[in-house]
């Protein structure tokens, strides 16, 4: 029997292999989940590198609400984007454990020029929809103000959910079929003062040729039996 001997420098090589795997596991699930504490003076609490933006007056609360905010993707999001539209820079959801708040708290959202270019560069075909548990879609949220300068939406209620940026696909340019024309009749007519030959003319002379070459004959014919 051989004995297989491991080199130590190559189990420390595989332990940091693991633990780094481990920690980049770690830190990518942490990076996408952020928790702030909102009192009962209120405040703003910022996520996503400012593009989610929760803003409560003082009184909302009476006493201290942790908020946790969970950033989502097209496929960790809870359902499918509706037909016809697409999913913008923006799906997450703001957990307050079940809390609600006594006073409207404001949750402003940023979207990009890359959405709006995505939503055929209009800003009015970007929205914020809302996921809704009953009825496992989203539904959008026409409450929603939005501010075209500082491209934003904000929403104002006194519970938290699961939001999303949604883009209207532009509706595909289709180019008309050319018309049909008419042909143009490229004849080009007698200039004034020229002859032209019609179809009538040219039977009419085959008519008077076939009376002289008639009448010739019957002249010769006449002469020789006179």
């Amino acid at each position: 029997m051989h004995k297989v001997i491991t080199s130590r420098p190559s189990m420390a090589i595989r332990t940091m292999l693991i633990l780094t795997l481990v920690f980049s596991l770690l830190f990518a699930t942490a990076s996408s989940v952020f928790a702030e504490t909102i009192g009962s003076g209120g405040g703003t609490l910022t996520f996503g590198g400012g593009d989610v933006v929760v803003t409560a007056p003082d009184g909302a609360t009476s006493s201290d609400v942790e908020v946790t905010y969970t950033a989502l993707t097209a496929a960790t999001a809870p359902a499918a984007v509706p037909d016809g539209k697409a999913f913008g820079s923006q799906i997450f959801t703001l957990d307050a454990g079940g809390s609600s708040f006594k006073q409207f708290v404001t949750i402003t959202i940023k979207y990009t020029a890359a959405d709006k270019a995505s939503a055929g560069g209009r800003d009015d075909n970007v929205s914020v929809s809302q996921y809704d548990p009953a009825s496992g879609t989203w539904i959008q949220n026409p409450s929603a103000l939005p501010n075209v300068i500082d491209r934003t939406f904000t929403v104002s209620q006194q519970t938290l959910g699961t939001y999303a940026l949604v883009l209207d696909s532009p509706t595909p340019t289709v180019t008309p079929p050319a018309p049909t024309t008419a042909p143009v009749d490229t004849t080009t007519p007698p200039d004034s003062g020229d002859f032209g030959v019609t179809t009538g003319m040219m039977l009419a002379m085959g008519l008077v040729g076939a009376f002289f070459v008639l009448g010739g004959g019957f002249m010769v014919a006449r002469g020789r039996n006179s």
